[in-house]
């Protein structure tokens, strides 16, 4: 593993000094806690390696379908869950009640102009569709994935409504957590990244210990290494 300072105090952190299931580093000088993925940037492999023989987390699944090895973590992360839902339920109220008042005939007014029909329906009604859409992923929604000898594959959605993308996981070189897409509070989240010809990330909206959890026995899947029930030959 690779050593590591403390960012407040630039202590040099030691092993003991790292919570695995926590995903936080604790310094022995200033006490400050950091969490792993801001110490690390991308996760190592060795804390990887750790992770894989960790218990999975609630809700978190793996089990062999013949040749196949499947991973399954609900989303669930409190905070995304929670910001998305206010933000889906305010923003739908409120563009519900502009529709009913546009809609709502007052003799005392005159009608209601074609271009706020216009906006409410071309911008404000498709905004609250994407923030309800957004919001069931992060409350209900979770991440698969199905690795065979021959092909992989990485789904997200919620229940039968899912997006899939196919990769050879013979070609897999690194699995590793790093900045996703997803930002909040204009900092990056952190996914699952898989190279393997090209990179695909997922699991942005997922809780700290399901990412580790998950990434960890998909790269030893994918990879191999101690304990390891790799589904690729």
């Amino acid at each position: 593993m690779h050593e590591h300072e403390c960012p407040a105090c630039g202590t040099r952190l030691a092993a003991n000094d790292i919570d695995i299931a926590a995903g936080v580093a604790r310094c022995p000088s200033c006490r400050i806690e950091t969490q792993l993925s801001i110490l690390l940037g991308e996760a190592d492999a060795a804390l990887l390696d750790l992770a894989a023989d960790e218990p999975a987390p609630p809700g978190c699944r793996e089990w062999l379908d013949g040749p196949a090895l499947n991973l399954v973590s609900p989303m669930r992360e409190p905070d995304i869950m929670f910001v998305s839902v206010v933000f889906a339920l305010m923003w739908n109220v409120a563009t519900t009640i502009a529709i009913v008042l546009a809609a709502t005939p007052n003799a005392g007014r005159a009608a209601t102009p074609a271009w706020v029909w216009i906006v409410l329906c071309s911008v404000f009604v498709p905004a609250g569709l994407a923030a309800a859409a957004l919001a069931s992923y992060a409350a209900f929604g979770s991440l698969r994935f199905r690795v065979m000898p021959h092909a992989a594959w990485i789904s997200n959605g919620v229940g039968p409504v899912r997006f899939s993308r196919q990769f050879d996981p013979r070609s897999a070189t690194r699995v590793i957590i790093t900045d996703g897409w997803f930002k909040m509070n204009g900092a990056p989240r952190m996914s699952i990244a898989v190279d393997a010809g090209r990179r695909l990330q997922a699991g942005a909206f997922m809780t700290g210990a399901r990412r580790r959890w998950m990434a960890a026995r998909l790269r030893r899947a994918l990879l191999g290494g101690p304990g390891s029930c790799s589904a690729v030959s």
